[in-house]
Formats: structure tokens, C-alpha cells, sequence
């Protein structure tokens, strides 16, 4: 899921990479998911200014209790009331406001890495490099079966040295007695 720091961060890059995977309406998501935070944003302000009016309020009628001046505590206690009813429905505003941007957020894919070509799908792909045995699987010095997946994980170090990765099979002792001394042969 994209986050809020990379969109305001590269507001453009985001979108382009959007727009690089076809995304419809790029441009506009963005913008709805910008606008909703800065709704975020700016009811969080209003909500932390009244809360922090709130508090100095609620001192302050301590103070007014203490001196025995109970008609203006009175009326500072209802003043905190009403000033939290408008904090409820601030809070209200934010968590729509936030669960509207996280809803947007997730109808969003995730930015292609920036090398990726543009297109469609696979077929749109640039091929930089082709190997001289394209379509075949060469494992130097050695005549064993490898399934594709452990074919790119293999790296020949000299024949009969071959040092596995990634979780490539485990060279067993009939398969280096087989390797030895043998050249490069291509194994379907």
C-alpha cells in the first residue's frame, strides 16, 4: 500500500508510476487521497487547539472552586461541556476523514520500480540480453537433470565445483563423480 510520505513526497513520480501500470484515474486518486489527509490534518489542529482550551478551562475552574466563586465555575463547567461536544464531532470528522483516505489508499496499486518497461503485460517487455542457447539450460560440467526454477540459482565455479544458492540441490556425491573433468553440456 502506498503510504502518505511517498505521495507527498513525489507527488508526480507516483502518478507517472501509476499511470506506467495503466491505473485509470491516477491523477484523481491521488488528489482525493491528498485532500481527504489535508481534511485529516486540518480538523487534528482544530480538534489539539480545543482540547488544549479545554485543559487551561478545567484549571481554571479548580482555581474558581478554590476561591468560592462557584457561579463563574458554573459557567466555565458548561463552556467545557459545549467545547466538548464540538471535540466529539471534530473527532468524528477526522477518523471519517482518515478511514476515507486509508479506503482510497487501498484501491491503489503500488509504483512499478522505476526500470520497469511501460506496457501492458509481458509481451510489451524490451529484451535487452538473450543468452547463445536461448531456450536451453547450460550447467557447466555436468550432466544432471536441475529443474528450471534451480537452473538461475546454479554458479559454476570450475567443473566439478559448482556452488549452490538460493536453495539450489544440493550436489550429491554421483552427481560430482558425473561433473568431473566433463564439458559444458546442455540439459533440457
Amino acid at each position: 500500500m502506498l503510504t502518505i510520505k511517498q505521495i507527498t513526497d513525489d507527488k508526480e513520480g507516483v502518478i507517472k508510476g501509476l499511470e506506467k501500470k495503466h491505473f485509470a484515474g491516477a491523477r484523481e486518486a491521488i488528489d482525493a487521497v491528498l485532500r481527504q489527509n489535508d481534511l485529516r490534518r486540518e480538523t487534528q489542529g482544530k480538534l489539539d487547539t480545543l482540547l488544549q482550551a479545554m485543559n487551561a478551562k478545567s484549571k481554571e475552574i479548580g482555581a474558581l472552586m478554590r476561591e468560592g466563586k462557584r457561579e463563574e465555575a458554573e459557567a466555565a463547567k458548561a463552556e467545557v461541556a459545549a467545547k466538548k461536544e464540538e471535540s466529539k464531532k471534530l473527532d468524528g470528522i477526522m477518523s471519517a476523514a482518515a478511514d476515507e483516505m486509508k479506503r482510497i489508499l487501498l484501491t491503489i496499486p503500488n509504483v512499478p520500480y522505476q526500470e520497469v518497461p511501460e506496457g501492458k503485460d509481458s509481451n510489451d517487455n524490451v529484451v535487452e540480453k538473450m543468452g547463445a542457447n536461448s531456450g536451453k539450460s547450460t550447467i557447466f560440467g555436468c550432466r544432471v537433470f536441475v529443474p528450471a526454477p534451480y537452473l538461475i540459482s546454479i554458479l559454476p565455479a570450475t567443473c566439478g565445483n559448482i556452488k549452490a544458492c538460493f536453495g539450489a540441490p544440493p550436489m550429491t556425491p554421483r552427481n560430482k563423480a558425473i561433473c568431473a573433468g566433463k564439458p559444458p553440456t546442455i540439459v533440457d
